[in-house]
């Protein structure tokens, strides 16, 4: 049974959101109106939302990687334009999407930590809104740029007040991780495209002898391949819906995008780069969530040895035209490609600390933009301070978080309790997860299952927490530690359980 099979979690909000002004609704969501189903699927979630103003972050793993082995952006990069075009209107009103398009920089592939969105309004009247989009890698490089313009629509019927007061709701809990938290699953290997033709790629993947995890996830099929030319389909799912009881634009964009790429694929040869450049879509309709088919067919417009041009057309169950898309890609021959020069990667073995700021979000909205870019600030400040007293490497700044190794699981424990009291001083506080273990070093990156083990142990520690792993326990014996079990956890892609310990 597929994702899109079992009861979909999440909420679409009731008539009376629509009668509050648009930032009050994007503010609302997760606090007033529970998250709704298409975020429970695939986890791209605000962490900042202002006037004019919204951030997102989506998770870089495996799970949403698209059939040409590259993360897929359109979901964060329209539910990023949606909300902040959004705060642009007013009570009883909608922005009904018209075009977006994006411009990519560069690959994007699958890592830990999360892909960040940052949009803003450029220029609102009482007709249109439009929007740019900025996204960003962990690492602060980025990846792609994007833009939408909506129009600013009067909802019919009017909608109901809201009641008073708006009471916060709790988020039920499931007994099983949301689709995004679960493991991903296999996908096509980078290796494949160095010594097999796209089109046989595709074919296979159409057969369904490779999968790639996020087709799995939207239960996007390929239908029809040819040298060209594709056609695919997804289901218009329940799970899919966000602010009302149709099909999120996120997905539409997403089944444009993957279309286009599969599309352009076809046309790959062994030891090419398809590189995409741009892509244009136009909305025309909308989807209602009815379980029917949603079709995209593509194909290739012109090919020259510089570019290749793909349309695509987005047809709903009935055959009315929902979205069309133009996009285009240069193939590049690998051997024409400047590669980095990196020192050879040095397996040692380290311990690896995860921090995260507690309910960052709400603190954003609750301070501000200026007091809350202020209050980061103060926190790397103090946290590169603890760090360099412990003779810790900072790694990456998560934005409200960071990854740092230390060659002493002492100095770790160090590090991460004396962080922990310093920002409590600020009024913030934090959750931190360590673990030993050998990782592969390179540069300025750090990789392997033991940075993945401290990742998942930060996510599993309570507000205020230092969590470890039971080998940073047992290897600081004797350091005047106390330690309280947290008894055993099965973490997000670990096959067996972990003891965890938390620091008192």
């Amino acid at each position: 049974m597929g994702v899109l099979d079992e009861p979909f979690r999440g909420q679409i909000p009731p008539p009376w959101f629509m009668a509050l002004g648009g930032l009050e609704r994007m503010r609302a969501w997760g606090r007033l109106v529970p998250a709704p189903p298409v975020t429970r699927l695939l986890g791209v979630r605000p962490t900042h939302v202002g006037p004019g103003l919204a951030a997102c972050v989506m998770p870089a793993d495996e799970l949403m990687v698209g059939p040409n082995s590259q993360v897929e952006l359109w979901p964060l990069i329209s539910d990023a334009l949606n909300m902040a075009i959004a705060t642009a209107v007013g009570p009883a009103q909608y922005a009904k999407p018209l075009v977006m398009f994006g411009n990519y920089f560069r690959t994007t592939r699958a890592g830990l930590g999360n892909i960040l969105a940052k949009a803003r309004v450029i220029n609102a009247s009482s007709l249109f809104v439009y929007a740019e989009v900025l996204i960003e890698d962990n690492e602060g490089r980025q990846l792609a740029h994007g833009g939408a313009e909506a129009a600013i629509v009067a909802v019919d019927p009017a909608p109901p007040l809201p009641p008073s007061p708006l009471e916060p709701v709790d988020e039920p809990i499931w007994p099983t991780p949301d689709p995004w938290q679960r493991p991903a699953g296999t996908n096509v290997p980078l290796s494949s495209w160095e010594t097999r033709d796209g089109i046989d790629i595709m074919r296979d993947l159409a057969a369904g002898t490779l999968r790639a995890p996020i087709t799995s996830l939207l239960d996007f099929r390929l239908r029809e391949v040819g040298a060209g030319r594709v056609t695919a389909t997804i289901p218009a799912s329940p799970w899919f819906c966000a602010d009302s009881r149709g099909v999120s634009v996120s997905i539409l964009a997403a089944l444009a995008d993957m279309t286009a790429w599969c599309c352009g694929l076809t046309m790959h040869r062994a030891g090419e780069t398809l590189a995409g450049l741009d892509v244009f879509i136009r909305i025309f309709r909308a989807v209602p969530a009815d379980d029917r088919l949603v079709r995209a067919e593509a194909r290739r417009e012109a090919m020259s040895d510089d570019i290749a041009v793909i349309s695509v057309t987005v047809s709903d169950a009935d055959g009315r035209v929902v979205a069309t898309a133009n996009s285009a890609a240069a193939p590049i021959d690998n051997a024409r490609r400047k590669r980095p020069r990196r020192r050879p990667a040095e397996r040692m073995l380290c311990t690896i600390m995860f921090t995260d700021i507690v309910d960052s979000t709400h603190q954003a909205e609750s301070l501000g933009d200026a007091a809350w870019c202020a209050l980061l600030e103060r926190h790397h400040e103090v946290a590169r301070r603890e760090i360099a007293l412990c003779n810790g490497r900072e790694v990456k700044n998560t934005g409200d978080g960071l990854l740092v190794r230390f060659g002493s699981p002492a100095r770790a424990l160090d590090c991460a309790t004396r962080l922990r009291g310093a920002l409590a001083g600020l009024g913030i506080d934090i959750r931190a997860g360590l673990h030993t273990g050998e990782c592969e070093v390179a540069d300025d990156d750090i990789v392997g299952f033991a940075v993945h083990l401290a990742a998942r142990i930060q996510g599993a520690a309570a507000p205020g927490e230092v969590l470890v792993s039971s080998t940073v326990k047992d290897l600081t014996i004797g350091g005047g530690y106390e330690f309280e079990s947290r008894d055993e956890h099965q973490l997000k892609g670990v096959a067996e359980p972990w003891r965890l310990w938390a620091v008192r």
